[in-house]
Formats: C-alpha cells, sequence, structure tokens
C-alpha cells in the first residue's frame, strides 16, 4: 500500500499545535522541566524556549518588508474611511503621498518611500478598503442628504398611502432627462497596435439636447414618453417608424416649460390613465360599478307553511350610513342563524370582521367629509377677505 503523502501544511498546524500544549503544561506547572516537555510532545526544545520568552508564530506575526507599522497602517485607513465617509475619497496618488508622510515624520535618515504597488498591497490587506471608479457629485446635492429630513418624508409618504389606503397603480413618479444627439459613449474600438491606454473619439461639435418625459407607477406600468426637441416648427418627417403612443413637443432649447407640461398633464398622462379612474368610478364619477360589487344579492326564502318572520322579509340594498350597515347587518347574521344551526363557523367570524371594516371606513368618511367642508369653508373666507381688500 503507498505511502500517504502528508502536505507540510499540515505538519505545520500538528507542530504548532503541540508547541501551545507545551507552553500550557509549563505555565499550570504541570511540567517543571522544559526538556521534559519538549521530549513528551515531540516539538524542538529551541522553539519551545523562544515561545516561553514571548516569541509569536511566524505565521501570525508581521512580515518584516512592511514599510509602515500596524498603527500606522490603521491610522491611514481611518483616515481614508473618513474622507470616504465625506464624499471625498482619495486616489491612489493621494494615499502614496500620506503613507511617504507618515514615514518622513519618523525622522530617520534616508528617508524611506513606499513603491508604486504599496496601495494595491495595502488594500489587499485590509478588506475594508476598495480600490474602484470614482464618479462626479455635486456638493450642494450633497449637503441635503440630511437623514432625519430623508426619514421625516419617509414617514411622511407611509402615513398618506395607509390613511388614504392608496395603491401602487395610484402612485407615478414624474421626471425628465435630457440627452445629446449624436454624443459618443465609450465603447471599444479597432486602432493600431501601436496605440496605448484609451483611444480619443472625436465628437460632434453640432450636438442638440433633446429632453424626454417619463412616467412609472409603483406597480411597473410606464406611461409612452414625450420627446421635447429644438425648433420652431414641428415637422412630421423627422419621427418614422416609432410608435403611434408617443407625443412629442418642441421648444426654443429643446427643454420643457409649464406648458409643455401642462399639455403632457392634459393629453398624456390623464388620457394614458383615465381607464383606471373609470373602473374605480371616480372619473367619471359612477359609484354603481363598485357598489353593485359589494350589494348582497341572496334572497331570504320564505319557508313552506309559515307566515313568515323578519327574516323573510330581508331584501338587502346598499347602506347610505352607519345606521342602515348596522340594520343590515343584523338582518344578514339573522338570516345565516337560521339557515344553519351549526356553531359560528370562520365565515361568519370574517362577515363580522367585514362590517367592522365598512362601519369604520363609513365614519373615517365622515372626518373626512367635515373635514372638506372645513377647508371650503375656509377658502371662501380667504376669497371674501381678499376681494374686500381689493
Amino acid at each position: 500500500m503507498p505511502r500517504v503523502r502528508v502536505s507540510s501544511s499540515q505538519n505545520c498546524h500538528e507542530k504548532e499545535g503541540r508547541l501551545l500544549l507545551a507552553v500550557q503544561a509549563i505555565k499550570k506547572k504541570e511540567i517543571t522541566s522544559i526538556r521534559e516537555a519538549a521530549r513528551r510532545f515531540n516539538v524542538p526544545e529551541s522553539t519551545l524556549r523562544t515561545r516561553l520568552r514571548g516569541t509569536t508564530n511566524r505565521a501570525e506575526s508581521r512580515a518584516n518588508g512592511h514599510k509602515l507599522t500596524e498603527i500606522e497602517e490603521e491610522v491611514l485607513k481611518q483616515w481614508i474611511l473618513s474622507l470616504d465617509l465625506r464624499g471625498a475619497a482619495p486616489t491612489k496618488a493621494h494615499v502614496r503621498e500620506m503613507a511617504n508622510i507618515l514615514l518622513a515624520k519618523r525622522g530617520s535618515t534616508p528617508i524611506q518611500t513606499v513603491g508604486q504597488k504599496w496601495v494595491y498591497n495595502y488594500t489587499q490587506r485590509h478588506p475594508e478598503l476598495e480600490s474602484r471608479l470614482s464618479r462626479q457629485y455635486d456638493c450642494q446635492r450633497a449637503k441635503q442628504e440630511n437623514p432625519k429630513v430623508i426619514q421625516a418624508w419617509f414617514n411622511t409618504v407611509r402615513a398618506t398611502i395607509e390613511q388614504y389606503g392608496i395603491l401602487p397603480d395610484d402612485i407615478y413618479n414624474f421626471d425628465e432627462t435630457g440627452f445629446a444627439m449624436g454624443l459618443c459613449a465609450h465603447q471599444k474600438v479597432i486602432t493600431k497596435s501601436e496605440s496605448c491606454g484609451r483611444r480619443p473619439v472625436l465628437q460632434p461639435g453640432n450636438c442638440e439636447w433633446v429632453t424626454a418625459i417619463e412616467s412609472i407607477s409603483a406597480s411597473g406600468w410606464a406611461l409612452p414618453p414625450t420627446l421635447i426637441f429644438k425648433g420652431k416648427q414641428y415637422n412630421q418627417a423627422w419621427f418614422t417608424g416609432l410608435p403611434p403612443d408617443w407625443r412629442f413637443e418642441i421648444s426654443t432649447n429643446g427643454w420643457t416649460t409649464n406648458e409643455i407640461s401642462l399639455r403632457w398633464l392634459q393629453k398624456q398622462f390623464i388620457p394614458s390613465t383615465e381607464h383606471l379612474f373609470e373602473a374605480a368610478g371616480l372619473v367619471p364619477l359612477n359609484p354603481e360599478p363598485v357598489l353593485s360589487k359589494l350589494s348582497i344579492q341572496a334572497r331570504t326564502p320564505t319557508p313552506p307553511g309559515s307566515r313568515g318572520s323578519q327574516a323573510s322579509t330581508f331584501c338587502p340594498h346598499t347602506p347610505a350610513n352607519v345606521d342602515e350597515l348596522l340594520k343590515q347587518a343584523s338582518l344578514l347574521r339573522d338570516f345565516l342563524k337560521q339557515r344553519s344551526k351549526s356553531p359560528p363557523s370562520p365565515s361568519h367570524n370574517a362577515l363580522n370582521q367585514l362590517i367592522k371594516g365598512c362601519q369604520i371606513a363609513m365614519q373615517k368618511g365622515i372626518l373626512l367629509e367635515q373635514e372638506n367642508r372645513a377647508l371650503r369653508a375656509e377658502r371662501c373666507y380667504t376669497k371674501a377677505k381678499a376681494s374686500s381688500y381689493a
């Protein structure tokens, strides 16, 4: 049977474990002689003596080739993280410069400096750091990134959605973006082999800006876009092979204006979303499709051979207020109780929860109606006061 080859790393780990056991045995005075401990644990006596004097394992110690000490590298790391948190992450040259400054401040001669690949090796030793491409970010926009203000805004949005029961289909994001026509982007090109680095590509000097108005709902449904071109007169020949629901506008500089935004709202947004409001019975105002789905269609049959009871005269209709809702609920409970002689089922509990929810909704509607009435009165008072001063 061939011998199994044991790797050197495995032997090192086993040897290190025996050394630790030998050191512990001597410190606990289980073995008083260093030579005897080395013999029992099968470790070199000289290595055991150096470990007892405080020498650490080579795998756990810091390499001699590092220019900066552990404390200096830790301070440099905290400085980098602090700049990155403030939106001013340093470049490789800047980090190398700061490392050389730390070496120069030691006062030793000759003054040492780090190498060209020192920053790369430094980031490899610290997982918290990473080298990546940067992008420009406006300073005024960064100053507005107040976590408390942003969190308060999210709390207001959440409270508004929960208070009025706004669905994701009714939440839209409106945004406009501009892009230059014919502007070359970063892309791979084929050049002669003598060229080095990124090959510059000439950009056309007569680029015109086009603005696109986009809107998408929280559920993922996007409205057809509106494109704004620079010009004075609309030319249909500019647009061929595009979807028929896209909308086009023109302005003197290719940017949006108040008039264009109003036309987009009247001719693009409202027509595109009108069918959603129609299904909800809001535009045009027609509650019948919604109420017809909530109406109870059951009728109480008259038992044969009986004179009829209160439940037999039960004729359901859509309640207009809380009192009517409670009366309809009471009649419906009596009707279900006569139809079923068994104990209350989960359906009865669900019905009670549904009635409770309808009652809460009606009461909230009463409060909202009162708030609207007060707001209308305040508005009329403000208008009357303004007209008196005029």
